[in-house]
Formats: C-alpha cells, sequence, structure tokens
C-alpha cells in the first residue's frame, strides 16, 4: 500500500478531521481514508460503514459536548476516603 504526505493542511481542516476522528471514536488516517474513498464515488470499508450506522442510531456528541458532560460529572469521579471507613 501506498503512503502519502499532505503538505501545509490548514489549521481549521487538520482540526475538523480530528475532531471527526474523536467523534468515530477512530484514527485520523482512517477518517482521512473513509473521506476520500466517499468523495470518489467509492465504496468505504465495512468497518467505515458499520461505524457509520452505529453512530446513527447511538448518536455523537461533539468536542464541545463531551467536555461539557465530563465537567458536569467530575464531582463524580472524586472518591472521598471517609466514605469508605
Amino acid at each position: 500500500m501506498k503512503s502519502v504526505t499532505i503538505h501545509q493542511m490548514d489549521e481549521q481542516l487538520a482540526r475538523r478531521i480530528e475532531d471527526e476522528a474523536r467523534n468515530r471514536g477512530t484514527s485520523m488516517n482512517k477518517v482521512i481514508k473513509t473521506l476520500l474513498a466517499q468523495s470518489l464515488g467509492m465504496k468505504p470499508s465495512a468497518e467505515g460503514a458499520h461505524r457509520a450506522t452505529f453512530s446513527e442510531f447511538c448518536g455523537v456528541w461533539s468536542s464541545d459536548e463531551a467536555s461539557e458532560f465530563s465537567s458536569r460529572v467530575a464531582d463524580l469521579e472524586r472518591v472521598d476516603a471517609e466514605d469508605w471507613r
């Protein structure tokens, strides 16, 4: 298989790819390959299609939504040693 390097990628594009990878729970490399295949009218891999179908039913959070959720449940992650005596 060939490898490709993308030079001087726009920061906004790089962030969008990173966000998409995070939302899909996969690597940036897989996201880029899937997006390229889709844009060229090629069928995405079975794994990519499965993930897309799965996310349709479960939904995904944006990075802002995930951050907000984490901040709201932060107290639930704290363990008070006195509670265990």
